[in-house]
């Protein structure tokens, strides 16, 4: 889906989108970020919508990057994240390489990213 798409969902996100995270009853998400988390260890959240993958991840990482690249998700997860210390939300389109500075990261979560149906988009993602 385009930024314009997304920015439609914003207010119906919740309702919309399944939260992967939320939706682990048995553990198996929060488990495996707990092996690979750190104090010294950046995540980035590449495609963060809301913020679902946030607070999860800035309880076991030293650094925490969330990126999206629609205005409307941004504006939510900033509200409800962005007073997190350790947390930095910014506008990424991931199809784009130039589109933001390189940003490095020991561990990175794509969660309800790679849906649309562009095989070109879905490889620009994955470059």
């Amino acid at each position: 889906m385009d930024r314009l798409n997304w920015d439609r969902l914003a207010s119906t996100y919740d309702q919309e989108v399944l939260s992967s995270f939320d939706a682990d009853r048995s553990g198996i998400i929060g488990r495996r970020l707990d092996k690979l988390g750190g104090a010294k260890k950046t995540a980035l959240d590449l495609g963060c919508g809301v913020g679902k993958y946030i607070r999860p991840l800035a309880d076991r990482f030293g650094q925490v990057v969330g990126a999206k690249h629609s205005d409307e998700l941004l504006k939510i997860a900033r509200r409800d994240h962005g007073h997190l210390k350790n947390v930095d939300i910014r506008m990424l389109d991931a199809t784009r390489k130039r589109s933001a500075p390189v940003m490095r990261a020991d561990v990175v979560v794509c969660a309800n990213v790679l849906i649309m149906a562009d095989d070109g988009l879905r490889a620009a993602i994955l470059d």
